[in-house]
């Protein structure tokens, strides 16, 4: 098929030289400067190269036709060549003058084809497109093999840079989703719907001050050309213990004029079985208690995404918008569960445990928002936003009991089903003013009202009728408000220092209740958020980067409102109502040496929430997974990133991390002090072959590390893909294997408790090797047109819904 594809695309022509010389501000060559040969239909890339010494260089072997030229490097604005022509001779583009990136003007989005990884000032960018094997793959995929972030789909967190505690935000936009949806949602959004990851460890004053560890934001596709135009993606992938991934998305835009309309849809559905096995031991003054349970599971998840907007623009100055966005998203599972309780390794009683669990979550958003410019460097935007949140979660317990010898005792059959609804407003009003040329002024407001009800029913089967267990079943309810507001400027001190400032007041009230009880947890109180970057240029092509924050992590939803998720009748999650905010102060020094980049950094966080912590009843051999205060801990780090081009057909992305975990805590079960070294390292290789073929290896690894005060072992996986592209490019045919070792997803916890004398140890393998296929289609027209980058009121709630 590629074969006869690519001889029916197929074009010969004639090969010509450009070349042309980039100069400094102060009029000395540029070296190491940037510079990308774009067509000019489509601003695809060509070629690329860095300038010489001399500030020198050339592209060689290109064929007739219209291109364009970008200019970049650290420290200085973005620049574009007129389009040109191209003919059978030659071209000299002469002598390219660049200025500093103070004076940089907005201009045109490209599509050129970007490094898989871009440090800016505050934040590392991922572009999601720049490595094909992200083909067929999820976001939370994408996560998984980005720097500094670790996805537990176990137990259902993300990390940053070694802490918990991440803000997920999409487009800006902050999510509001409780943590088991935070991830099914992004296990079921296919990375074809994305343009970039941004990973952000100390957010700017405009954005909300929750998550300690920084914010990831997730940015979808807008495209900026005009007329009609779009991409479509399809994928398939198989693998061992029946596992099945079929993928497609569309992605469509039309600009005209005034009026842009834009909308996405993609589906997913994710299959495959999975394997897990829970230890529990407490020594007793009659011997060694433990409780040891098997279990196999057959889940999958269903998925639908969707999203369309429209903006119109009233005159020159004033731009109108409407957003509206949803998901509706089918996790359904049937398990088999044996649990032995046995006493000094003998089995004293055996529960057979058949399961089947239903968690369907259903979202929808809708936004309007209107800016204006005022004149120029001075707007004013106004966003108002509504998202609801619906999920129900049923599940069925079939309990069989056994005696040692395996004789029937007797069964036990019991339900259990949670309600939840979320509803949420949210107002932002934001305000922008340049002052002069080195100093520019940011100021806003926003509103958030969430209401949260969670209407949970435990029964029990007893001669024929259900009975509700009235310790477990109630109707919950939470109110929240939050009140914001923010100061920010940006100032330039000279032609190589330049920097950000900020300060932002949140106040929240909050209230929990239930239909039994009043005022479980009734709250007021407000912080001040401070943060500063100061970026500083090192000769002419290094960077020096400082960076301080406070920030804030409130209790998710779930986690303040009581519940009993049950994996065994001695095993159980549960909310925790007294659960406290925690505040860190986080400090980071970034050094950008040419393209590569050294960081160091240091977190303090008081009252540190250690989510699926362990509390132990000794009495009755009983494991309660709750949520928890720790009472501080510390973060050391080291990151790396290494992008180098070892050949011009072989570029390499490598990052490296080192951190040092500090956590002390007075749980339940005693006095817990933890410290521990550990390592990441992530990045992809990628070969350009002949033929428009493509080759990448891309992976990641951690080594053993905390979580809360319990230990997790390493993990990692390997990914390989190779691509061709043809129809002029048009067309992007993808195949590879993820996982290669099925390593990257058997997840291992233990955690030892000596006062008590109980331990325990959990180990569950969520997926394995898949093996896929991919294509991706680009049509309609490619006329670019200035993008219009806006986000929500909001973008900073989503994740709250954890």
């Amino acid at each position: 098929m590629w074969l006869g594809l690519s001889v029916f695309c197929q074009i010969s022509f004639s090969q010509a030289k450009i070349a042309g010389k980039v100069q400094a501000p102060d009029l000395s060559p540029l070296q190491d400067a940037n510079v990308l040969l774009l067509k000019a239909a489509d601003s695809s890339l060509v070629k690329g190269t860095t300038t010489n010494r001399d500030g020198q260089f050339a592209f060689s072997d290109i064929g007739p036709g219209e291109y364009r030229v970008l200019f970049s490097g650290i420290g200085f604005a973005d620049k574009y060549a007129e389009s040109f022509t191209l003919q059978a001779s030659d071209l000299d583009l002469g002598l390219i003058p660049m200025t500093s990136a103070a004076t940089q003007m907005a201009g045109v989005t490209v599509s050129a084809r970007k490094p898989l990884f871009e440090q800016k000032l505050d934040r590392m960018v991922v572009n999601v497109k720049s490595s094909i094997t992200n083909v067929g793959a999820t976001v939370l995929d994408v996560l998984e093999r980005s720097p500094g972030v670790i996805v537990n789909r176990s137990a259902g967190t993300i990390a940053m840079a070694g802490r918990d505690g991440v803000l997920v935000t999409i487009n800006g936009k902050m999510t509001y989703m409780p943590a088991d949806a935070l991830i099914q949602y992004l296990q079921g959004l296919n990375a074809a719907n994305v343009e970039k990851l941004e990973l952000i460890p100390i957010p700017p004053a405009q954005y909300d001050a929750s998550g300690n560890a920084g914010m990831i934001n997730i940015v979808l596709i807008n495209n900026p050309d005009e007329g009609f135009n779009g991409n479509a993606a399809a994928s398939m992938a198989v693998g061992p213990m029946e596992g099945t991934q079929p993928m497609a998305s569309i992605n469509m835009n039309f600009r005209k004029g005034p009026l842009n309309v834009y909308g996405s849809y993609s589906f997913s559905r994710l299959a495959q079985l999975q394997e897990g096995h829970i230890l529990r031991t407490i020594e007793k003054p009659d011997g060694e208690h433990t409780v040891e349970t098997i279990t196999d599971r057959d889940p999958f998840q269903r998925n639908h995404d969707y999203r369309l907007g429209l903006d119109y623009a009233i005159n020159r100055r004033t731009v109108v918008g409407f957003l509206v966005a949803g998901y509706n998203h089918k996790w359904d599972m049937e398990a088999q569960n044996y649990s032995y309780l046995k006493v000094n390794n003998k089995i004293d009683t055996t529960i057979s445990i058949a399961n089947q669990e239903i968690n369907y979550w259903r979202n929808w958003m809708a936004n309007a928002n209107i800016s204006h410019t005022v004149k120029d460097g001075e707007s004013i935007s106004f966003n108002i936003d509504y998202l609801q949140y619906k999920d129900s979660n049923p599940t069925e317990y079939q309990q069989q009991y056994t005696d040692g010898e395996g004789k029937y005792l007797f069964d036990q059959n019991m339900n259990s089903g949670k309600e939840t609804v979320i509803n949420i407003w949210a107002t932002q009003l934001d305000y922008t003013r340049k002052i002069n040329e080195k100093f520019s002024l940011q100021m806003g407001a926003k509103a958030t009202i969430s209401r949260f009800s969670n209407d949970v029913l435990v029964e029990k089967e007893e001669n024929g009728q259900w009975v509700p267990d009235m310790d477990y079943t109630a109707d919950y309810s939470l109110r929240e408000n939050i009140a914001a507001a923010y100061v920010s400027a940006d100032f330039t001190l000279s032609p190589k220092t330049s920097g950000k400032a900020g300060l932002r007041y949140e106040h929240t009230t909050s209230n929990l209740g239930s239909d039994q009880k009043a005022n479980i947890v009734d709250r007021k109180y407000g912080n001040l958020f401070p943060s500063v970057f100061i970026s500083q240029v090192v000769g002419s092509n290094n960077r020096l980067n400082i960076s301080y924050s406070k920030r804030i992590t409130r209790p998710t939803f779930n986690n303040l409102a009581p519940f009993l998720i049950f994996f065994d009748p001695k095993t159980f999650i549960s909310g925790n109502p007294a659960l406290q905010p925690a505040i860190s102060h986080n400090f980071k020094l970034d050094l950008l040496l040419k393209k590569l980049v050294f960081s160091v950094g240091y977190s303090y966080e008081k009252a540190t929430i250690g989510d699926f912590q362990n509390e132990f009843d000794t009495a009755n051999n009983v494991q309660t997974i709750v949520a928890q205060n720790l009472d501080k801990s510390n973060l050391f780090q080291f990151m790396a990133t290494l992008p180098i081009e070892v050949t011009p057909w072989w570029t390499s992305n490598i990052n490296l991390g080192v951190y040092y975990q500090e956590v002390s805590a007075h749980l339940k079960n005693g006095q817990v002090k933890e410290d521990q070294w550990y390592y990441t390292i992530s990045g992809a290789e990628t070969f350009r072959l002949p033929k428009k073929f493509t080759l990448e290896l891309s992976g990641y690894y951690q080594s053993k590390s905390l979580f809360g005060v319990a230990v997790f072992n390493g993990l990692g996986a390997l990914n390989i893909a190779v691509q061709r592209k043809i129809c002029k490019d048009q067309v992007s045919l993808t195949a590879g294997v993820d996982d290669l070792f099925s390593s990257g997803n058997k997840w291992v916890f233990y955690s030892e408790f000596p006062q008590e004398k109980v331990s325990s140890h959990t180990s569950i393998q969520v997926s394995y090797r898949m093996y896929k296929v991919g294509v991706s289609v680009r049509f309609g027209n490619k006329l670019l047109k200035d993008k219009r980058e806006r986000a929500t009121a909001s973008e900073d709630e989503r994740k709250r819904v954890q």
